[in-house]
């Protein structure tokens, strides 16, 4: 079977091939062939996360074909690190669309879309400027808060920037466990370990194959 990922942007770099980089990084077309079957999607236009979601499991689908060492009939160990990197990166971006709580204990959840990430730089870059109180939508539109002034926006970006620092991290320190196993088993059970952790995706186990 022939799996091919063309991808027609000037700064495609090799080592930068995951699905995280296509969905962020501003391609404007990719194609793709999965079980013999043309795919093409415009990335010009917005993608909800159900559509970014679908992205991604075509994606991998295609890649996890092409980077798979088929000379010797097996998988070499730095491409199964790769993948399971890859499903380290999945849980990483739906632990981000969870959202952060604010205030803590609150049970109030507001949401860390790249739209979201955006919207709360420009308040903070204006929050000299902004007329108070100024009132920020939580997550699911169900409620928000009425920021009463710059104070309160500190800790309201403090809260946001916080969580968002920690579960990349986290994510970075899971896929640094994973390139420094000794062994492709290794990798993998740090991988495992990494998503089984409260709070992550056990869920996505079964996505990381032998």
């Amino acid at each position: 079977m022939s799996t091919n990922i063309v991808v027609r942007n000037s700064n495609y770099q090799d080592a930068e091939l995951t699905d995280q980089f296509f969905i962020d990084r501003g391609f404007t077309v990719i194609g793709f062939t999965v079980n013999g079957q043309m795919r093409q999607i415009s990335l010009t236009e917005d993608l909800t996360d159900p559509e970014k979601d679908e992205l991604e499991a075509d994606l991998l689908t295609a890649f996890d074909f092409v980077v798979t060492d088929v000379s010797d009939g097996g998988e070499t160990q730095g491409n199964a690190k790769q993948r399971y990197k890859r499903v380290i990166d999945r849980c990483t971006r739906k632990r981000l669309r969870r959202g952060f709580e604010f205030p803590a204990a609150s049970g109030d959840m507001y949401g860390m879309s790249i739209d979201d990430r955006a919207m709360y730089h420009r308040l903070w870059d204006k929050r000299a400027d902004l007329t108070y109180p100024h009132r920020i939508v939580q997550q699911d539109n169900t409620g928000g808060v009425n920021i009463a002034g710059q104070a309160q926006m500190n800790n309201f970006f403090d809260a946001f920037h916080d969580q968002m620092t920690l579960i990349e991290q986290e994510g970075v320190d899971g896929k640094a466990d994973v390139q420094t196993a000794a062994n492709k088993a290794a990798a993998r059970a740090a991988a495992v370990t990494w998503l089984e952790l409260p709070g992550h995706c056990p869920a996505l186990v079964n996505d990381l194959g032998a």
